[in-house]
């Protein structure tokens, strides 16, 4: 009986005497592992992406309360803004303008809202008169009542998406004739 216990306590003894050596082992395989590096703080920049131009609304235009007048509305850039387009082109209006004559232009019901909106008043060769008026935040209509003043001018409004820089700009351009 006492042989077998004490081949037993041997027994017991170099079993924890193996696993001992079997934990120093991993944990001595684990210190010897490359520790990893603090990953330095990477910063992503999201671009902010509008839907697309033909599934915005436009700008809803009339003329003394009636519908629409000649103008066209267009992208000027989408998504990618970087040199501004200029306004060029000759217009094909058949209609004379009278003194009184109202242009209205509404844009409330744009969705994604424009964060500006400016209005340019140009030669009819194309040479900006004055400065660019930028509209109130809060306005969301314009609107031109003819005076002699304001005849063989084109009248362009440049509506504006932005995220810190323009990610969107569109027009609307109309000319107003004798």
């Amino acid at each position: 009986m006492q042989k077998l216990i004490g081949a037993l306590i041997i027994l017991l003894a170099l079993t924890g005497c193996t696993n001992e050596k079997e934990i120093q082992e991993e944990t001595a395989e684990i210190q010897e592992q490359p520790k990893p590096q603090p990953i330095e703080s990477i910063s992503i920049e999201e671009k902010v992406q509008l839907p697309s131009f033909e599934s915005i609304a436009h700008p809803i235009i009339s003329l003394n309360d009636g519908v629409g007048f000649d103008s066209f509305y267009q992208e000027v850039c989408w998504n990618e803004c970087t040199e501004e387009d200029k306004l060029n082109g000759r217009f094909d209006k058949n209609i004379k303008d009278k003194i009184g004559d109202r242009f209205n232009v509404k844009w409330d019901h744009m969705i994604p809202a424009p964060n500006s909106v400016e209005v340019r008043v140009y030669t009819t060769d194309f040479n900006q008169v004055g400065e660019t008026e930028m509209l109130p935040d809060e306005q969301k209509n314009f609107q031109l009542v003819i005076t002699d003043i304001a005849y063989d001018k084109i009248y362009e409004l440049l509506f504006v998406w932005e995220d810190g820089t323009a990610i969107g700009k569109s027009r609307l351009v109309f000319e107003v004739q004798k």
